[in-house]
């Protein structure tokens, strides 16, 4: 048997014996939270010991339930463990479990002896699982988002997630401008908190651009100027990154590898650093493809051009036409296209 099953069956007996009353069930359910105890030695052991250690607080989350339907702590206890039935169906990729996590947490929402903070903590775990489990980039995925966002504003007017779930749903929906519009409208209308609104200033930055050419003129990384009109006439993919910012990064070597791969049927690509050092930054240069002109301006995401463009997150892709016109705020999929077409 796998050394680490075994260890979990003993923690599970372990578990077993040490039930005595709801209270003291709980606070064990509770320190369950910390996480498993043993430090895996590599990727295939982590994976082993996140599941095991699931199946461990889903073991004690449903023994509780079974033993103590009454107490107080019972409603928190299906919010927990629908969120682990919603981790293990998106784990295994499995619908009807995602389901059942679903079905849940509605029941929870709409029995009335529900206390309205866990009946807030249902609805949102519920529309956090709708969101991650659609596919946005259909015109069907992005209506579902837009709906479980708005749905959960409605009900819970007051809760501060209520316009964060509003900005995150409009991330998705830079092909629908006005709907994205409405949404950060609506936002910001429910926000009182100056961070949120700062970032939905932003994006309201980077909406009003769409549509319009797009002018862009910056120093070279290593010399010269970088300048968007210099490349009328060709398909461009402006790429925002930073070396400590490690998604931009991960997402610039995969694009590059890919862009080399389709040779002159890729785009232009003009990457923009924000890095607070130039010298780093010149020293990631290096390693891009020869053919991409890289632009440098000192001061990072509060340097002029990020602050005008409205960039708040790296890395930040952005598609122009031939005719010099932005036309994607997410060129990050689908960049491909921008060659292929005519205008």
């Amino acid at each position: 048997m796998n050394r680490l099953i075994l260890l979990s069956l003993i923690s599970f007996a372990t578990a077993t014996v040490l039930f005595a009353d709801a209270a003291s069930d709980w606070q064990s359910i509770l320190a369950l939270d910390a996480g498993p105890q043993r430090k895996p030695s590599g990727r295939e052991e982590a994976l082993l010991t996140a599941r095991n250690h699931l199946l461990l607080q889903k073991r004690a989350l449903k023994g509780f339930l079974a033993r103590y339907p009454q107490d107080e702590q019972a409603p928190r206890a299906k919010l927990r463990l629908a969120g682990i039935l919603a981790t293990e169906g998106n784990m295994d990729r499995d619908p009807g479990t995602i389901r059942g996590a679903l079905k849940m947490l509605e029941a929870l929402e709409s029995d009335p002896a529900t206390p309205p903070a866990v009946r807030a903590d249902a609805a949102f775990r519920r529309v956090s699982i709708v969101m991650q489990s659609q596919d946005a980039s259909t015109r069907k995925g992005m209506e579902a988002v837009v709906a479980a966002a708005r749905g959960f504003a409605a009900g819970f007017p007051s809760d501060p997630r209520a316009p964060r779930l509003l900005v995150e749903a409009a991330t998705v929906c830079d092909s629908r401008p006005e709907i994205k519009a409405a949404l950060l409208d609506e936002a910001s209308a429910l926000s009182p908190e100056d961070a949120l609104r700062r970032r939905i200033a932003d994006d309201k930055k980077r909406l009003a651009l769409l549509g319009k050419p797009f002018e862009l003129s910056l120093p070279g990384i290593k010399s010269g100027v970088v300048d968007t009109r210099d490349l009328l006439g060709e398909p461009v993919v402006v790429v925002f990154w930073a070396t400590d910012a490690p998604q931009s990064m991960i997402w610039l070597r995969d694009f590059a590898v890919t862009w080399l791969r389709k040779g002159a049927r890729s785009p232009r690509v003009v990457a923009i650093s924000l890095d607070a050092s130039k010298k780093t930054a010149t020293a990631m240069a290096a390693e891009l493809p020869p053919q991409w002109l890289v632009a440098y301006e000192p001061g990072g995401w509060m340097s002029p051009t990020a602050r005008r463009l409205g960039i708040n997150a790296l890395p930040t892709v952005w598609g122009v036409n031939r005719a010099g016109v932005l036309v994607s705020l997410n060129a990050k999929t689908g960049w491909e296209a921008l060659a292929a077409s005519e205008k």
